[in-house]
């Protein structure tokens, strides 16, 4: 869902009608006296999985327990929901076939006949559905510490002395779950790829600069090296994480990321443009750029492969558009996640025009990756996590 104004009320209202649904399912396995604490306990689980946002939880026990709390629940409810919906379409089914067969009596008598089966597997259901939970969870946690190196090869129609390799990182998420080890295998890994370039897709973290140390974060950003540079753009969490921690993106920076924030730059082989996030310029300069605003010079753009980088895969606008002259050869983005897991692994894919892989925004070839790290449950079912390497190949 695009992190815009209108994006957020769909989402927020698709978010609480679906709550409500899976709770009006589940409080009938629930006793009458205990319905009310047990509503309360249900949102409060919800928000421990944002808790860092707002309160100073830091790292430690509290942290990790309460990262692994809120995460555990929203993988829960998402299965949760699934069986719900699998359960209400089976009784919706069964009830049209009994009808139309003329067994059962009435519509309502049928309806009733078959709610009572219901709410009377609901217990079973719900520990199932945990069961299952238990499952995502120890699978998904490994899965997402294994990622992968993924290979694309992009052809531009421009002239290019030699094949550009470069590395692209988008969603790292640190927080108190990220496993250091990961990243220090990210760090050997680069080294064996020996990209020209690294950019960096934005979400890198969602601790404050001072969390950053403690885990030696910087220590292992300070060992990446590429020799054409190491550039980055601001993701939405930038924007949250910025309201706790304004220091943030000079702290990336001081670890040697090179920030391109709504601005161009051209170098000997290539020219790039990197696109602030909306949530981080509401913040700061009240709205992002258009993108003719902030052209790299149109001699070297044209002569020269031209990549634009966008956190969020939604494209060029109108606004963009009007009054372009010259395009992107390549657009990268992240922020989907791929969906993360199961079943917003297929979600995703009505969420965005564009929510993985090689494909096109706007006439423009686009790659979105599905990103280094995790938001919320530290768990991947169903996609994985990945260093995409392209090799930017010129005529």
């Amino acid at each position: 869902m695009h992190d815009s104004i209108v994006g957020r009320v769909i989402f927020f209202f698709l978010a609480t009608v679906a709550l409500r649904y899976l709770w009006v399912r589940l409080r009938s396995a629930v006793p009458t006296r205990l319905r009310w604490p047990g509503a309360i306990l249900f949102v409060l689980l919800i928000f421990l999985a944002v808790a860092y946002r707002v309160l100073p939880l830091g790292l430690g026990l509290l942290g990790e327990a309460t990262f692994t709390a809120g995460g555990f629940w929203l993988v829960t409810l998402s299965n949760w929901l699934v069986t719900c919906l699998v359960v209400d379409l089976f009784v919706l089914v069964v009830w049209i076939n009994k009808r139309m067969m003329g067994i059962g009596g009435s519509w309502r008598e049928i309806y009733q006949g078959l709610s009572r089966k219901r709410t009377s597997a609901i217990p079973v259901l719900a520990f199932l559905t945990v069961v299952v939970s238990i499952a995502f969870w120890v699978y998904g946690f490994k899965n997402q510490l294994a990622f992968q190196v993924t290979e694309q090869r992009v052809h531009v129609d421009k002239p290019l002395a030699k094949p550009l390799r470069i590395a692209v990182l988008s969603d790292l998420h640190f927080d108190p779950l990220f496993q250091i080890n990961k990243l220090d295998r990210l760090v050997d890994s680069l080294e064996k790829v020996k990209p020209d370039m690294i950019v960096f897709l934005g979400d890198m973290s969602d601790l404050p600069s001072a969390s950053l140390d403690a885990m030696g974060i910087g220590d292992r950003l300070n060992r990446l090296h590429a020799p054409l540079g190491i550039y980055g753009i601001t993701g939405n969490h930038e924007g949250y994480t910025l309201q706790r921690d304004p220091h943030l993106l000079d702290w990336i920076e001081l670890h040697g990321v090179q920030l391109l924030r709504d601005e161009s730059i051209c170098l000997p082989l290539l020219c790039l443009t990197g696109r602030e996030d909306p949530t981080v310029a509401k913040l700061t300069t009240g709205l992002r750029k258009t993108l003719p605003e902030i052209l790299p010079n149109l001699a070297d753009a044209t002569q020269k492969p031209w990549l634009l980088l966008d956190h969020q895969p939604v494209g060029l606008k109108p606004e963009d558009l009007a009054g372009l002259t010259l395009h992107p050869d390549l657009g990268v983005s992240g922020h989907t996640h791929a969906g993360q897991f199961f079943p917003w692994t297929i979600a995703v894919k009505f969420a965005w025009p564009l929510a993985q892989n090689m494909g096109s925004l706007q006439g423009v070839p686009w790659y979105v990756t599905s990103g280094f790290g995790q938001w919320g449950p530290a768990v991947r079912v169903g996609c994985h996590t990945e260093i995409l390497i392209i090799d930017l190949e010129g005529r």
